[in-house]
């Protein structure tokens, strides 16, 4: 056999592929020891977690404009600030996990119940405050999520989950509920989309992605050009 060829560099869409499996499985082992994680739990790590994204504003902010091209500086720090305290605060108020509420006259009773790992996909637009978003969402509900970035947006996101994963461990969530793909290959996300460990697929993108999302064969919730709400004064 020839060495040169036993020595090439994997493909690059195969190598991406490849992680997007791995850390499909890595997220569906850290989901398994997260199951039975309380309110009060999930709560806890979702403020840590929010504290840390709020710390790291400016630094994301700064990051998404550098490698993006889009946006202005000042207001991508407002939207990560949006998420890490608006949004995390009413997050807080919520109840995503155990009996949410009784109807006593109708015999109803709704339960909440973690789904498993979440596919996020993000966008080159807002990838820093969507990735703050999903992440928070994600544990809040006892899920697992890998993100997987635009092309354009990866090293800002992995740079986001890197900030959110290391505080959630110091927390004591475990290594893998957070994670996200390096490249930002399209043939990765696809990949993640459709892994059999991935229960859903949360995407934000443009409409190709939204298509994509949706033809996945995983419950998807999908927000992209020709399905959000408008409203016009």
């Amino acid at each position: 056999m020839n060495n040169a060829a036993v020595h090439a560099p994997l493909d690059p869409e195969l190598a991406a592929i490849g992680e997007a499996r791995a850390k499909a499985r890595s997220a569906r082992k850290a989901f398994m020891a997260f199951q039975g994680v309380t309110q009060e739990q999930a709560d806890h790590l979702v403020r840590v977690m929010a504290q840390a994204a709020e710390e790291g504003a400016k630094e994301l902010a700064r990051l998404a404009v550098d490698e993006t091209g889009y946006g202005v500086y000042e207001d991508k720090i407002l939207k990560n600030l949006y998420n890490a305290k608006f949004v995390a605060h009413a997050m807080l108020q919520m109840r995503t996990l155990g009996v949410l509420w009784v109807d006593e006259a109708n015999r109803v009773t709704a339960i909440g119940a973690p789904m498993g790992v979440i596919a996020g996909i993000i966008p080159v637009t807002n990838p820093t405050s969507t990735t703050i978003f999903k992440c928070l969402a994600a544990v809040k509900s006892g899920n697992a999520i890998v993100c997987a970035p635009h092309p354009r947006a990866a090293r800002c996101c992995a740079r986001t989950v890197e900030i959110l994963a290391a505080a959630a461990e110091r927390a004591g969530a475990p290594k893998g509920l957070l994670d996200c793909l390096s490249g930002g290959e399209l043939a990765a996300t696809r990949e993640l989309m459709a892994h059999r460990d991935v229960a859903l697929v949360l995407a934000t993108g443009g409409a190709g992605m939204v298509r994509a999302a949706y033809s996945s064969g995983k419950p998807t919730l999908a927000v992209g050009p020709g399905n959000v709400p408008a409203f016009i004064e």
